[in-house]
C-alpha cells in the first residue's frame, strides 16, 4: 500500500503522485461525528493530544476492517492482505492520499466543564453555591482517561446573594496536580477528504472495508466507545434495514478474525443523544442500577474474588455477597481492568489496586462496539454490536474463569439469564429499548 500524506498541495498534484497504472479512484468527503481522541501510548494523555488525519492511520483501519468484512478463512488470508495493502518493504495495490486533512475545519471543545450550581436565597436560608461537572462527551466513554476527582474548577467564587444568572457561564476544567494550567480540551477536525485508488478487480473489497470502517469504526483512540465516529454519505446506509442487512451478511459469512454475533440499535433524535444512549446502556449494566447497590458494594464478583485471592478485606466486607467462585466476568468487555477499593476508615484493610489482564497477553480489545451511526436520510441511531469473536472459556492471568453459569446464582447478579457478560449486556440493551 502507498500512503501519501501531503495536505497543502493541490488535488491535481496529488492525483499525479499516484502510480500511473490504470486504477479505480474513490473520492471521499468525510464528516467527523464525535470528537477524535489523539492516539497516544498513554491513554490519559490522549485527551490532550491534538488529533491529526494521517493516511497511515487510515491504512491500518482499512486493513482491520477488510479482515473483519472479507468473509475469508484463515488459510491464505495474510497473502491476500499483503497483495491488497502491502507488507514490509513491499507495496500493495491500494493507494491512499489525504487531500484535505481538515486543518481549516478544526474545532476545540472541552472534555468537561465546571459550572456553578446555585440555589437562590430564601426567607429562611442564604444563597448556596457549589461547582458541578458538566460532561461534554459521555462520561463513561472516557472512563479512566479523565478522573473527576483530579479536576479543579477555574471559576471565580460567586458573590453572596447575587442573582444566579450571573453564574451560568461554564468554566473549562483543569487538572489539579501537574500541568495545572493544562485545560482538558479536545482538538480535532470536523471534516476531511481522501482519495483511494485500487485496481477495478479489488474495488468491491475496498468499498466493503470502507463501509465497515466508516459506519462501525472510526479514527483515533477509544473508537469502540464512540470517539472518532465518521460519516460519508456515499458509504452510509440508506436506512436501518440496509445496515442490518450488511451486518447479517457478515454474521452468516464470518471472516477468520471477526464474527458479527449480535447487533441492536435504537433511533435517537441526534448524534450526541445516540452516543450517550449507547454508552449509558453499558454503564448501567457495569456500574449503575444493575451493577451495584447505589454507591455500595458491586453485584459483580470481581471485588469479592480479589478479596479472597489477596486474603484481605474491610471490616464489613469479609462475607462475600456474589458467590464463592473466583471469577472475572467483566473481563469479556476488554482488558486490562483496574479494580480500586475505597481504603479508608473501616475499609483501610481492603486490597491494594489490582489489575485484571488476559492470560498470556497484555490486553484484550473490547468486543463491544458502542457508537452513534448516521444514516443517509440524516437519522441518528445508537448502535451496540459484538464485532469480534470472544472465547467463552477465556481465562484471566491466573487462570480464573471469565464466563460461567454459576456466576448468575447469587441474588441481584447482572448475569441472571445469561452465561457471560456479553450475553447479559445484550439482554440488558433489549430491556432499555434497543431492538435487534
Amino acid at each position: 500500500m502507498r500512503v501519501l500524506e501531503p495536505t497543502s498541495m493541490l488535488s491535481s498534484v496529488l492525483s499525479a503522485s499516484f502510480s500511473a497504472n490504470a486504477k479505480a479512484t474513490l473520492s471521499l468527503e468525510i464528516e467527523v461525528l464525535t470528537p477524535i481522541l489523539g492516539a497516544t501510548i498513554d491513554a490519559k494523555a490522549s485527551v490532550r493530544a491534538p488529533a491529526e488525519i494521517r493516511a497511515t492511520q487510515i491504512a491500518g483501519a482499512l486493513r482491520f476492517w477488510w479482515r473483519a468484512t472479507c468473509g475469508l478463512p484463515a488459510e491464505g488470508l495474510n497473502q491476500q492482505e499483503s497483495a491488497l495493502f502491502g507488507s514490509a518493504g513491499i507495496g500493495g495495490d491500494v493507494e491512499i492520499a489525504v487531500i484535505d486533512d481538515g486543518t481549516n475545519h478544526r474545532v476545540t471543545k472541552p472534555f468537561c466543564q465546571f459550572s456553578w450550581d446555585i440555589r437562590p436565597p430564601t426567607a429562611t436560608a442564604p444563597m448556596t453555591a457549589k461547582t458541578k461537572v458538566d460532561w461534554i462527551v459521555p462520561k463513561y466513554a472516557g472512563f479512566a482517561i479523565v478522573d473527576a476527582s483530579q479536576l479543579r474548577c477555574n471559576a471565580p467564587n460567586p458573590v453572596p446573594n447575587e442573582t444566579p444568572t450571573t453564574y451560568k457561564t461554564h468554566y473549562a476544567a483543569k487538572l489539579k496536580a501537574a500541568n495545572s494550567d493544562q485545560k482538558l480540551h479536545l482538538s480535532y477536525p470536523t471534516r476531511f477528504s481522501l482519495q483511494i485508488r485500487c485496481t477495478p478487480s479489488n474495488k468491491t473489497a475496498v468499498e466493503t472495508a470502507l463501509s465497515g470502517w466508516l459506519n462501525f469504526g472510526g479514527l483515533g483512540a477509544r473508537t469502540r466507545r464512540g470517539f472518532g465516529a465518521l460519516y460519508c454519505h456515499d458509504y452510509a446506509f440508506a436506512d436501518l434495514a440496509a445496515l442490518k442487512t450488511f451486518a447479517a451478511d457478515r454474521k452468516d459469512n464470518p471472516s477468520a478474525t471477526a464474527s458479527w454475533n449480535q447487533l441492536v440499535c435504537q433511533m435517537q433524535c441526534n448524534i450526541d443523544a445516540a452516543w450517550k444512549r449507547s454508552i449509558d446502556t453499558l454503564e448501567t449494566l457495569r456500574q449503575a442500577s444493575k451493577g451495584r447497590r447505589g454507591r455500595g458494594r458491586s453485584f459483580w464478583p470481581e471485588a469479592d474474588s480479589i478479596r479472597r485471592i489477596r486474603q484481605t478485606h474491610g471490616v464489613h466486607h469479609g462475607t462475600a455477597t456474589t458467590g464463592a467462585e473466583n471469577a472475572f466476568p467483566r473481563a469479556l468487555f476488554g482488558m486490562p481492568i483496574e479494580i480500586r477499593f475505597a481504603r479508608n476508615g473501616s475499609n483501610a484493610s481492603e486490597p491494594q489496586p489490582s489489575y485484571i489482564v488476559p492470560k498470556g497477553a497484555e490486553r484484550l480489545a473490547s468486543p463491544l462496539l458502542l457508537r452513534p451511526v448516521k444514516l443517509q436520510d440524516g437519522a441518528a441511531l445508537a448502535l451496540t454490536e459484538i464485532e469480534c469473536r470472544a472465547s467463552a472459556d477465556a481465562k484471566s492471568d491466573a487462570g480464573y474463569p471469565i464466563a460461567s453459569a454459576t456466576m448468575a446464582s447469587h441474588p441481584h447478579s447482572p448475569l441472571i439469564g445469561a452465561n457471560n457478560a456479553l450475553a447479559a449486556f445484550f439482554n440488558h440493551a433489549i430491556t432499555q429499548g434497543f431492538q435487534i
